[in-house]
C-alpha cells in the first residue's frame, strides 16, 4: 500500500523541490532586492510601523497573486499544458510547469506569511519582562527585520 503524506511540510518540501531546492532561493535576484528593500526601510523595521504597512498591503497583493495562479491555469489549454508538464533536461528534468505552480505558490507563501508575521507583531507578544534583560528587544527587533523583508 503507497503511503502519501499531505501535511504541510512535506507540501512545503515538495514545493521548493519543484522550485529548485534553497539554492533556487539565493540563486534569485528578487532575493536579492528584498534584502536592499529591508535596508533602505530600516526605519519602518525599527519603529515597528513595517507591520502596519504589511497589513495594508500583503492581503491586495495576495489576492492578485492567486488570481494570476488561476488565470494562468484558466487559460492553457490541455495540449499546452500536458506540453509544459513534461520534465526538461535544461531544468534539472522538473517540469516547467511545476516550475510555474512553485514559483507563484512560493509568492503566495511568503506574502501569507508577512501578513502572518504582522499580525503577530502588532499583538507585541514579545513584552519587556522583569530578569530577560534584552533578550525580548533583540526578539523584536529580529521579527521586526524580518517582517520588514517579507513585506
Amino acid at each position: 500500500m503507497l503511503k502519501t503524506r499531505t501535511g504541510l511540510f512535506s507540501t512545503v518540501r515538495m514545493l521548493y523541490k519543484n522550485y529548485g531546492g534553497l539554492s533556487s532561493l539565493f540563486k534569485s535576484e528578487y532575493f536579492y532586492i528584498a534584502i536592499l528593500l529591508s535596508a533602505l526601510c530600516w526605519r519602518l523595521a525599527a519603529t515597528g510601523q513595517w507591520s502596519d504597512l504589511a497589513k495594508s498591503i500583503l492581503p491586495t497583493l495576495s489576492g492578485f497573486s492567486i488570481a494570476a495562479y488561476a488565470i494562468f491555469f484558466a487559460v492553457l489549454d490541455d495540449r499546452t499544458r500536458n506540453a509544459l508538464r513534461a520534465p526538461s533536461p535544461d531544468l534539472g528534468d522538473r517540469s516547467p510547469l511545476l516550475i510555474l505552480a512553485s514559483s507563484i505558490s512560493h509568492a503566495v507563501m511568503i506574502q501569507i506569511s508577512g501578513i502572518l508575521l504582522a499580525v503577530v507583531f502588532a499583538a507585541r507578544p514579545f513584552p519587556s519582562w522583569e530578569g530577560f534583560g534584552s533578550v525580548p528587544t533583540w526578539v523584536n527587533g529580529g521579527a521586526s527585520a524580518f517582517g520588514i523583508f517579507l513585506t
